[in-house]
């Protein structure tokens, strides 16, 4: 397989029939989101005089994290045709995750100020913060941890101050990542360096983040968050990650749509000038293209010139699109199309031979050769190894001549 019919795959996958969407998922996908325009109320009104199955919709909309939108824009609307079980039990669920949000919030208020005393750089990401800023209502965004992003040289140091306050090693330990779990509470909090196994090529400048965050108010106390730009673009790249592993939450994408709505003056050259930075582009691009897709969410002409160019990330947001309020895990990659789509995913610049780059191909390389055989792992060794080397060798070269 040569790079031209490595490119006829891919196009192939553009030609994907799009899937049969029932009204219960356009009837969720209407609901995901803080604010109801006029065209959206109309649809949504239109959909619920269907015979629709409500306990789909109610048991997807709790499975995708989306149960506090969905039950507050049917109250909006005074939705009459929810069975009345399904409204009592959609309304004690509700409840239930407000008062655990609250509760998550208090803890994260208490422990970031005994953190700094103790010398430990942290900025909360996700959970109450963002809940907060991009929803303006902590009830609205359900959430079962806290996150925090630390500074490397504090990623090991923490474990001693978080026993002191408390907590001990949970069950997820990663290189990136360490759960811990407070011996009281029960609450989860996972502490991150880095926000991506080792084969993904992105990384977080902690340094940058901290330079740039930015004060907001939780239960009258200050807090500090990432700029709006940098949550941006981690957000996009926990959506790229989940779908890199077979995950799907329609809350993630959510949460991107949600900032964009929020903050209409985001400096669209820095998130994009960031996300290049930490080698993160292709995935920024993704959860934007997959936020648009799904949530008719609008970006701007420089974003979209992006996509424009992006085979691979046009294709792989059809294909996840496709299925994400699917029940079954169908749009998990399948084939050479799939296989190739996730491993493109994740060379940021498939041109450039870096350490990267060869963390990633060691990554997939036992996985090509288990499901297709030498043809494939032959053809990515050609479009990724020597040859590839070699052609950058010649483009430098071209390039110090024209100096």
């Amino acid at each position: 397989m040569n790079l031209i019919e490595i490119q006829k795959l891919l196009k192939s996958g553009l030609g994907i029939a799009p899937q049969l969407v029932r009204p219960e998922a356009k009837l969720l996908l209407c609901c995901a989101r803080t604010k109801l325009d006029p065209d959206l109320v109309d649809q949504i009104q239109l959909l619920v005089q269907q015979d629709l199955d409500w306990r789909w919709i109610v048991g997807m909309a709790q499975q995708q994290k989306v149960l506090p939108l969905l039950f507050r824009n049917l109250s909006y609307l005074e939705c009459t045709q929810i069975p009345s079980d399904l409204w009592q039990y959609m309304q004690a669920k509700v409840r239930s995750i407000t008062l655990y949000n609250l509760s998550l919030t208090r803890t994260l208020v208490k422990l970031l100020p005994q953190l700094e005393a103790r010398g430990i750089a942290a900025i909360p990401y996700k959970g109450p913060t963002l809940a907060a800023a991009a929803y303006g209502d902590l009830a609205l965004r359900e959430f079962v941890d806290l996150d925090l992003l630390v500074r490397e040289q504090d990623f090991e140091s923490i474990k001693g101050v978080l026993r002191t306050l408390g907590y001990h090693l949970g069950s997820l330990s990663f290189s990136w990542s360490q759960n811990y779990v407070h011996e009281g509470t029960l609450v989860n909090l996972d502490v991150h360096r880095n926000l991506t196994q080792p084969y993904f090529p992105f990384r977080l400048d902690f340094k940058a983040l901290w330079q740039d965050k930015q004060p907001i108010q939780l239960m009258d106390e200050t807090v500090e968050h990432l700029a709006w730009e940098d949550l941006l673009v981690v957000l996009c790249v926990q959506v790229a990650k989940d779908a890199h592993h077979h995950q799907k939450e329609l809350s993630k994408v959510c949460d991107i749509a949600e900032v964009i709505r929020a903050y209409p003056n985001l400096d669209w050259d820095k998130v994009l000038a960031r996300a290049t930075a930490w080698g993160g582009k292709r995935l920024l691009l993704f959860g934007l293209c997959l936020t648009h897709d799904l949530l008719a969410t609008p970006l701007p002409p420089l974003i979209w010139q992006k996509i424009k160019w992006d085979l691979v990330v046009r294709v792989y947001a059809k294909r996840v699109r496709r299925h994400i309020l699917s029940e079954d895990d169908v749009y998990s990659p399948r084939g050479k199309l799939g296989m190739l789509l996730r491993v493109l995913m994740l060379f940021e610049s498939p041109l450039l031979p870096s350490n990267s780059n060869q963390k990633i191909f060691s990554h997939i390389v036992a996985k090509f050769r288990q499901k297709f055989g030498s043809s494939v792992l032959v053809m990515l060794n050609k479009h990724f190894g020597k040859g590839s080397r070699e052609q950058i060798i010649g483009k430098r070269q071209e390039a110090r001549g024209k100096r």
